[in-house]
């Protein structure tokens, strides 16, 4: 018994090195080391940690961004200057939604006046490079007031709001949304969520004009002054695209 329990055993730890799971404690280790320098100002000791896994790691690049801003506003070093300059140029063409959990980790770092402006910034780049549903899609996890700051709040739905707004004018210029757009508008969480904040968010209720029928429905469903104002809304919006479009739906100028 005790030999098979070895070989199973074995097997096990050579399946899980292979598919890399045993990476993720060693990666762990390096960036709690690395972090808890950087949050006890120990900037030169964190650069060090992170230098050599910069091409690669998202984690490391932060932290020589925001170690070297840090640095250069303590020292004025044109060196430090030179190498904050070079990663925020990376940064900001390639970071992107699924970033955004880590960023706001630096987000928190009070002391570092520096990191908070940075950090703040890159967050705007993030929701602003969403260009893609699956990208849009994981911004409605931040349309939660209560978890997130309200900044990443306020990102999340201008992110969404310009989404909308680009599809009422693409159809209102005579053209037809996608089908991949329109199954993120009316069959994801998209609705429901707005429609739970309209009475807590000016921009909610406009997102929900934008969308216009799908969400007259869920919005008769419940009440209050924001759901009572995008109602409102939504049937003027219907009217106005009826009017240059009389055989239109909310997703096509064209008719059926």
């Amino acid at each position: 018994m005790k030999r098979g329990f070895v070989c199973v055993l074995f097997l096990t730890i050579v399946s899980i090195q292979l598919f890399g799971i045993f990476q993720v404690p060693v990666q762990a280790a390096w960036q709690d080391t690395a972090m808890e320098a950087f949050r006890n100002h120990n900037f030169d000791k964190a650069i060090e940690i992170c230098q050599a896994r910069k091409e690669k790691d998202l984690f490391g690049k932060l932290i020589l961004y925001f170690a070297h801003a840090e640095k250069y506003a303590l020292y004025k070093s044109k060196v430090d200057k030179a190498a904050r300059d070079s990663q925020e140029k990376i940064l900001r063409s390639s970071i992107s939604i699924k970033d955004v959990d880590t960023i706001m980790l630096f987000a928190r770092e009070t002391d570092k006046p520096e990191t908070i402006k940075a950090s703040n910034q890159l967050l705007k780049v993030a929701f602003d490079n969403v260009n893609r549903i699956d990208e849009l899609s994981q911004s409605l996890k931040f349309l939660n007031p209560e978890k997130y700051t309200s900044e990443t709040y306020d990102l999340a739905m201008k992110t969404i709001k310009k989404f909308l707004i680009n599809q009422r004018k693409y159809v209102m210029k005579g053209g037809t949304i996608p089908s991949k757009e329109r199954d993120f508008i009316v069959k994801s969480e998209l609705i429901p969520r707005l429609v739970s904040l309209a009475n807590l968010n000016s921009t909610a209720v406009n997102c929900l004009i934008l969308i216009e029928d799908p969400a007259i429905e869920p919005l008769r469903e419940t009440y209050g002054k924001g759901v009572e104002k995008a109602l409102i809304g939504i049937e003027k919006a219907v009217a106005k695209r009826l009017k240059k479009w009389p055989e239109s739906t909310w997703f096509s100028a064209q008719p059926k």
